[in-house]
């Protein structure tokens, strides 16, 4: 709980590994997600973060564009915008 580092850790190994995984959408944008986290949180600078969320987002679009986490990830995306 709250170890958002880890997370995003786990995360990137289940998209990187599994790319096909029924979940692999999900899992890309709560990337995106955790690393925002992370920035709120003040563990990440927005310098480091920013370019970070937004590949997270931008790969699930690309990656994942039929899925319910793109409209999830246009969202994030215009929010940080």
């Amino acid at each position: 709980m709250g170890e958002y580092e880890k997370a995003v850790e786990y995360y990137e190994k289940i998209v990187s590994e599994w790319p096909d995984y029924k979940f692999a959408d999900i899992a890309q944008c709560l990337v995106g997600d955790y690393l925002q986290k992370l920035m709120n949180s003040g563990k990440l600078s927005p310098m480091e973060a920013e370019p970070r969320i937004e590949q997270a987002y931008l790969a699930v679009i690309e990656n994942y564009a039929d899925s319910s986490s793109a409209a999830t990830a246009y969202l994030r995306m215009a929010q940080i915008s």
